[in-house]
């Protein structure tokens, strides 16, 4: 059972005839982003947007979108802030995945941190090699999973999901520097960035995501927009109308 961190969330999820997509996005209006967002506010934001989806018009998809510019602001802040296991599980780290070792019995879902041989010895008697362990994946890590939603949605542009793609190839490659960097929590590299040069310092920086919420900011306002033009309008809404308009944010952000 999902236990709503809103009551108005919840509320408007389980009634009928609600403004359900209203009520996500003026609860991700009221998200502090990205200090207020973790892996479990996102997951849970996903089923409700899941829950509503009975037509997925154009306000499904931007809000969609929206969650996802979320996803990626919580995971380049992680990764700038050296919670390398945080950022990992947005972007690589399935959030489950089932294993089966035939002839030993039921499957079992996997500890997500955990290591796979260690949970088969803890699981079957005598030793098994991991190898004789099918796993699969039921629920992969949040941001692809969020990414390929958008990219066979047929409703974004090639211009933003590139820039979607950008900003986790970014995210990749923050954790990657920081590691090679061997800093391995935000206050040891605040100490070092104090004890470098003002060029290593800006070097640094560079390789770091500094993501601003401009994306997630505009999704909301667009999202806003299409609620009024959809109230007004006796017919179906059409989503590829948005298209143009997403292109050019894409072009100026």
């Amino acid at each position: 059972m999902i236990r709503y961190a809103d009551s108005e969330l919840g509320e408007a999820a389980q009634g009928r005839g609600g403004d359900a997509f209203g009520t996500i996005n003026r609860r991700l209006d009221r998200v502090a982003v990205p200090h207020g967002v973790n892996e479990p506010f996102l997951e849970e934001i996903l089923a409700r947007i899941q829950a509503s989806s009975g037509y997925q018009d154009s306000i499904y998809w931007l809000t969609l979108a929206r969650l996802t510019e979320a996803a990626i602001l919580c995971a380049g802040h992680y990764a700038d802030n050296c919670e390398f296991r945080a950022a990992g599980d947005l972007l690589l780290n399935p959030r489950k995945v089932r294993v089966q070792v035939k002839g030993r019995g039921p499957s079992f879902i996997k500890t997500r941190h955990g290591r796979l041989t260690d949970q088969l010895a803890q699981r079957f008697a005598g030793t098994i090699d991991k190898r004789e362990a099918e796993c699969r994946v039921v629920a992969p890590a949040l941001l692809p999973e969020l990414y390929r939603r958008l990219a066979t949605s047929g409703y974004f542009t090639q211009a933003y999901l590139d820039h979607v793609q950008t900003r986790l190839t970014a995210i990749a490659a923050a954790i990657a520097f920081l590691a090679a960097w061997q800093v391995d929590a935000n206050e040891e590299l605040y100490q070092r960035l104090q004890a470098v040069d003002a060029a290593q310092r800006q070097f640094i920086d560079e390789h770091l995501c500094h993501f601003d919420a401009t994306w997630f900011w505009l999704l909301g306002h667009r999202i806003r927009q299409a609620q009024s033009q959809k109230s007004s309008l006796p017919g179906a809404w059409t989503p590829h109308g948005d298209q143009e308009e997403i292109l050019s944010l894409a072009r100026r952000n």
